[in-house]
């Protein structure tokens, strides 16, 4: 079975997940890069501000198409008790590419506030 994994880390949990889950299942890795990297002060801004309303952050276009994997294992990090907007970003450009989905989040980071992961609409 071919298997995709996705996933967006700013404070590398996501992506320690990403890469044992990777290993352990010899799955392919893409790691969802956003337009305005949130490591710059109006980059951090911005993220914020879509996790707090709820909207999707502009992200660059996947290298990898889904549509070539059986199954695309999809990593957030808990953002404002939900997804993160790039996650939400993804989902919604590639979602119709989907033939299996399954996620795992990551919480605790900065704030240790506890939360579930969304990746519906």
């Amino acid at each position: 079975m071919r298997i995709l994994v996705v996933y967006i880390s700013h404070l590398n949990h996501t992506k320690r997940m990403a890469h044992e889950i990777a290993r352990r299942c010899e799955a392919d890795l893409e790691n969802i890069r956003e337009v305005t990297p949130p490591d710059s002060l109006w980059g951090s801004w911005r993220s914020q501000w879509h996790a707090w309303s709820r909207t999707d952050s502009p992200i660059i276009r996947p290298t990898r198409n889904p549509a070539r994997y059986e199954l695309v294992i999809i990593g957030t990090p808990v953002w404002g008790s939900g997804s993160s907007p790039a996650v939400r970003s993804y989902v919604a450009m590639c979602h119709s590419r989907f033939k299996q989905v399954a996620s795992f989040c990551a919480e605790g980071g900065a704030t240790g506030r506890r939360g579930s992961s969304e990746l519906g609409r």
